[in-house]
Parts: C-alpha cells; structure tokens; sequence
C-alpha cells in the first residue's frame, strides 16, 4: 500500500511540475519574443531613417555610415547593429529568437533594389523557471516545487491513518485551520506593504517618464535646429560659390577693357576673394553643423530607446499593482471563509458520552443469602 502510495504521488509531482514548466516557459518565450521584436523594430527605424539621410549627404556607403553611428550610440554588450545582403525572394524582414542563449536576431531590408539592409542582435538574457535570474536557480526552483506537491500528495493520506478518536481530529483541524488563518494575515500585511511599494514605484516612474519624455523632446528639437541650420549653411555656401563665379567673369571682362577697366577689374577682384572666403567659412560651418549632428543622433536613439523602455515599465507596474490587489482580495476572502469554517467545526463537536457508573459494593448491614444444606450422598 505505501509502495503504490509513494509511486501515485511521484507521478502527480511529475506530471503538476512537468505542466508548469512548460507553461512557463512558454510564456517566457511569447513575453521575451514581443519585447525583442518591439526593441530591434525601433532600432531597425532609426538605422532605415539614417540609411536615407546617409544617401542625401552622399555616403559612399549609407548602411555601413548608419551602423556605425548606432553602434558608436548602443551598449555593445547589449544592442549590436551591422549591415547585410539578403537573399534572393527573401522577405522583408526576419527575426529569431534564441532561447537557450537569450539572444533575439532580426534582419530587415532597407532598399529592395541591392538587397541591402540591416541586422540587429538584441541580448534580453536568459530567464529561469518562474522569472528566475539563471537557469540554475529556475532548475532549484523546479525542484522545490516537485518536492512541495510530492508532499502534498503523500503526507495528507499517510497523516491521518491511526488517528485514535474523532476528537482528537476536530482538536488537529481547528489547530491547522487557525495555524493557517494566522499566515494568511500575516501574507496579507506584507501583501499591504507591496502594494504600497507598487504604488510609490508607479508614481517614481511616472516622474522618471515625464523626465525622459521631456529630455527626448529637446534632443530631437535640437537635432531638428542642427539639420535646419545646416540646410541654411548648405545653400548659403551655394550662393557664395555662384557669386564668386559671377564676380570671376566680371573681372576677366574688365580686364578685356584694358587700362579703362583696370581699377574695376582690382575691386571686383577684392571682392572675388571676400567671397571666396565667405564660402569657406559657409562649408567650414556646415561640416561642423554636420559633425555636430552625427554626434547628438545617437543620444536621440538611446532618449528614444529609453522612453520606450520606461513605457514597459509603467505598464508593467500597473499590471503588478493590479494582480497584487487582486491577491489582497483573494487572500481577505480566504480568511473570512477560514473563520466560518472554524465556527462550523465548534459547532458540529462530537460529544462522546461519559462512562457507566461502577456498580455499588454490598453494604455491612445486609448479609448474603444462606447456603443450601448439604446433603449425605451416603
């Protein structure tokens, strides 16, 4: 009996442990999949923009300019950025996910006419069984609960054999029943505390978003103003170059003059050479507005990146806030149904009734009855 008993309950611990395990890492893979996916989608954007502003600055090679600049912006060792070439009849974009090494990879083709486009590698970390740092602890942790349902199966039938009387069991299950109200209190005020832990954390994040939000704002506001000023130096440098040109024909026509146009041709000549000038300055200020830009573009790839990052966590702490005020209720119902349960089993006492009284002693007065006579078989 024990033999089949102990076999029946590691089969349950299996197959309950075996359950959880999969479903967990099922939604592991769905949750890091659509975060990955997200992530490198934003990246991919800011390369796809950079690529095209590469091609109007007239890069040698527009994809290899805007990987550059975004590695040059990312933490290597958590966003890596690099071209490629795909296939052919390959689609637009491709993604995978690598679960045992927490890496998430996702091609996508910028400009269809060369197949060329760009490929990102995400590290989202590995996650072990029920949100577990490593998959040592996660692997702990699958153990800890095959020992706690194999428990759960095997000590409740094997406890209760040889209970002597049904008092003794009504004795048991009161001291269980308030043995467990006691915990559920006790897990509903730390229960309390993390909920207001869960609210002070909305509200900093709150803050922190708006911060960011803010900061995200005047990056792409300033970067606007540098692409604004640089297309104002670029024409400017344009004008200057026609004007130079203009004032290069003047002097060679009144140099045709001869001496009449002499003096002319000195003034115009001066001023060929202000503006020259002026038109170096023009493209050394352009260069610089241009450089200028190249550095402050990845700073709005990272504020971007950040503001997303904290979207994820306002809404992950408003689900946390939400799942934990839903256990608080479950846990204040649970309690409730505890007392009601104790007042049954007061009510429903088996009463065992008290033992017969002992038969009474003869008293000295009353003499036994005399014996027959006996009688001579002789």
């Amino acid at each position: 009996m024990r033999v089949l008993q102990l076999a029946l309950s590691l089969a349950i611990a299996a197959a309950a442990t075996g359950l959880a395990y999969w479903q967990d890492g099922e939604h592991v893979h769905r949750s890091q999949d659509e975060i990955g996916l997200r992530w490198a989608r934003q990246v991919a954007s800011q390369a796809e923009s950079m690529a095209y502003r590469g091609q109007e600055l007239h890069e040698k090679d527009p994809l290899q300019w805007a990987s550059n600049i975004l590695t040059q912006g990312a933490e290597p060792r958590v966003v890596r950025v690099a071209k490629f070439r795909s296939e052919n009849n390959a689609p637009s974009e491709t993604w995978e996910l690598d679960d045992r090494h927490g890496t998430f990879e996702y091609s996508k083709v910028i400009f269809p006419e060369t197949a060329g486009g760009v490929r990102v590698w995400i590290e989202l970390g590995t996650t072990g069984f029920l949100g577990m740092p490593s998959r040592l602890a996660g692997d702990l942790a699958a153990a800890l609960c095959f020992a706690l349902v194999f428990l759960a199966a095997f000590l409740p039938a094997s406890r209760w054999v040889g209970i002597p009387d049904q008092r003794q069991l009504q004795l048991r299950v009161r001291r269980w029943i308030a043995g467990a109200k006691t915990q559920l209190i006790s897990l509903s005020s730390h229960v309390r505390e993390l909920v207001r832990s869960a609210q002070r954390l909305a509200v900093s994040s709150h803050k922190s978003h708006q911060h960011v939000a803010d900061l995200r704002d005047r990056i792409h506001s300033e970067l606007t103003d540098l692409r604004e000023d640089a297309r104002r130096a670029r024409s400017h440098e344009e004008l200057a170059a026609r004007a130079s040109t203009i004032a290069l024909n003047a002097v060679i026509e009144a140099n045709r003059l001869g001496a009449p146009g002499h003096r002319i041709a000195v003034m115009v000549q001066e001023l060929h050479r202000s503006i020259q000038r002026l038109g170096e300055s023009e493209t050394h200020h352009r260069e610089r507005l241009e450089a200028l830009e190249r550095r402050i573009e990845p700073w709005a790839t990272d504020a971007d990146l950040a503001f997303h990052c904290f979207d994820e966590v306002k809404d992950a702490s408003r689900k946390m806030r939400e799942h934990i005020q839903g256990t608080t209720g479950s846990i204040t119902r649970q309690v409730a149904q505890l007392s009601e349960l104790t007042a049954h089993v007061g009510e429903t006492s088996v009463r065992i009734p008290p033992p017969p009284p002992p038969s009474a002693p003869p008293s000295n007065h009353e003499l036994p009855a005399p014996l027959p006579p006996l009688q001579d078989s002789a």
